[in-house]
């Protein structure tokens, strides 16, 4: 233990203080990135000026024309001022006021998408650190285990009771055991850096997950076919459908302001005699060649490609859910099969090879080679269980996207 004491202790006096971090936590943080924030200002700053849209489809425009008049009455100063408005006979005010609503609904979708991306991806790196974690204490439990280990047979070679090649094998299964410590705190570092920058972290102090894993409730799978049908809700597929819509609005906004527009306005003048009139004028911008076709086109082509992008965001996520639910039941059977067959099983021979071990009716390779099996057991159930623990929260925070009244509960066993 003093040699094990020799490697960890430096590291529990050097290492910064770990930020905890429970799931919940986690979760929490996300509003906090930059990237969703940013999305959030940027729909906030949109509605306010789409407000001020204007009610008129054009702006008036007034001509004031100076000069000098010649005549049979004499010669004089001269005035005309002409004051016009144009209005659209294509419906620009109301179809820009259709597209300015449609994009601001692609932000609000896109928000949502954001947010529910963002949410995976802390929770799957909130779990990779916690599996870390557990591998690291499994790791340097086996590692004081070898060290005793090594202790012993050291001792039994130099008593002339093992073979020097026993207890070179008990040593470098010692490093081994070392080596795998070592390894699992970079993973840990790393996840941990991870975690951080997803949850708009500082790099340092890097978090720490504490608390146990959410429990979640998931419907059957007769209710999951249900939602596969669904799919289309989902909010990177609405944003998708939703920015269609928007494509479409753009493009009867692109006709609208190409079309014809009505003038209408007055004149008034003064002659170099004096005399003055006022005149009212009628004007028609008739669209009758130039009607935008090619600024239409390219709007129309954007709407095509954003109908079969949604068209694809659906199927798309009718395969996320479907694949979600297989997911779920795949990592629930194969941690059964580990937990209630494989690793009693490695426990019990590790018990009994250690105990004809001490009665020196086995070597220190099948004692040794005996807790290799369970290191590897208990890894593998370790990630098995996070598989599953990954599995159902994705699930649930996909059903939770559609299903707003979806349980998550923290803590205990599902």
């Amino acid at each position: 233990m003093r040699t094990l004491a020799r490697y960890i202790l430096p590291l529990l006096l050097w290492a910064p203080p770990a930020h905890a971090l429970d799931f919940a936590a986690a979760i929490g943080l996300t509003p906090n990135v930059p990237q969703l924030q940013a999305a959030q200002k940027a729909l906030r700053e949109r509605e306010d000026l789409d407000r001020t849209l204007p009610t008129a489809s054009g702006n008036p425009e007034a001509t004031l024309s100076p000069g000098v008049g010649f005549g049979p009455s004499g010669t004089g100063p001269a005035l005309q001022l002409a004051l016009t408005q144009s209005w659209s006979l294509g419906g620009l005010t109301r179809s820009r006021d259709d597209a300015a609503r449609a994009e601001r609904a692609v932000l609000q979708a896109d928000v949502r998408a954001r947010q529910l991306r963002l949410k995976l991806d802390a929770a799957h790196a909130w779990l990779q650190v916690a599996e870390a974690q557990k591998l690291l204490l499994a790791a340097q439990a086996e590692q004081a285990l070898a060290v005793e280990l090594q202790a012993v047979t050291q001792k039994a070679a130099q008593r002339g009771a093992l073979m020097a090649a026993d207890a070179a094998e008990a040593r470098a299964f010692s490093g081994e055991a070392e080596l795998r410590s070592v390894f699992y705190e970079g993973e840990v570092h790393d996840r941990a850096a991870d975690l951080a920058r997803l949850c708009a972290l500082p790099p340092a102090p890097l978090p720490q997950a504490t608390g146990l894993p959410p429990v979640v409730t998931l419907p059957d799978e007769a209710q999951w076919q249900l939602l596969v049908a669904r799919a289309a809700d989902l909010p990177e597929a609405r944003a998708r459908q939703l920015q269609a819509d928007a494509e479409r609005a753009r493009l009867t906004e692109t006709r609208a302001v190409h079309a014809s527009t009505l003038q209408l306005g007055g004149l008034f003048q003064r002659d170099a005699a004096g005399d003055m009139q006022a005149l009212a004028t009628v004007g028609v911008r008739w669209a009758a060649f130039d009607n935008g076709q090619r600024a239409a086109a390219v709007a129309a082509e954007q709407v095509a490609r954003a109908q079969g992008e949604a068209a694809q965001a659906s199927h798309d996520g009718a395969h996320v859910l479907a694949i979600a639910w297989h997911e779920v039941e795949h990592s629930r059977e194969r941690e059964a099969v580990l937990r209630q067959k494989i690793v009693p099983a490695v426990e019990d021979l590790v018990r009994l090879r250690e105990q004809a071990f001490s009665r020196g009716a086995a070597t220190v390779f099948e004692v040794l080679r005996a807790r290799r099996d369970r290191s590897e057991a208990n890894r593998r159930l370790i990630e098995a269980e996070t598989e599953r623990i990954w599995a159902e929260i994705k699930a649930w925070l996909l059903h939770a996207a559609l299903q707003p009244a979806a349980e998550l509960r923290v803590g205990g066993e599902p």
